[in-house]
């Protein structure tokens, strides 16, 4: 979208089989136990004690955009940000998103409208 070529949702589910060679995944440590689900207060724990790690990571794959995939709440009060939209952020020279987990029961294709829509108000069309 910051290259004026906004993508369709039919175009973004074809796009979504090629391989991502400029995108690192971190994902956030999980007591997992034998549930379906983390527990909040877990990850947080996790958050804090291992946050240098994690800043280090950040650090070093240097990413455009930091992508959190219902892990914000875990990170906001780690980085200064301003808030830019509902679910977008600056911090220094990144964009950070506050976005849902793959498997939150919202249709892709609704997942994938919030968030054009977000973008376009930052970033216009």
């Amino acid at each position: 979208m910051t290259r004026n070529d906004e993508p369709q949702y039919e175009d973004a589910l074809k796009e979504k089989e090629y391989p991502l060679s400029d995108v690192a995944y971190v994902n956030l440590k999980k007591k997992a136990e034998n549930k379906s689900s983390s527990v909040g207060g877990d990850v947080q724990g996790y958050v804090d004690r291992d946050w240098g790690f994690i800043e280090l990571q950040i650090a070093n794959i240097n990413p455009d955009i930091l992508f959190c995939c219902g892990t914000f709440r875990f990170i906001q009060h780690k980085l200064e940000m301003v808030r830019q939209t509902e679910r977008i952020y600056r911090s220094g020279d990144r964009t950070v998103i506050d976005f849902f987990h793959p498997s939150c029961t919202k249709s892709r294709k609704a997942m994938f409208e919030a968030l054009r829509a977000q973008l376009t108000e930052v970033y216009g069309k």
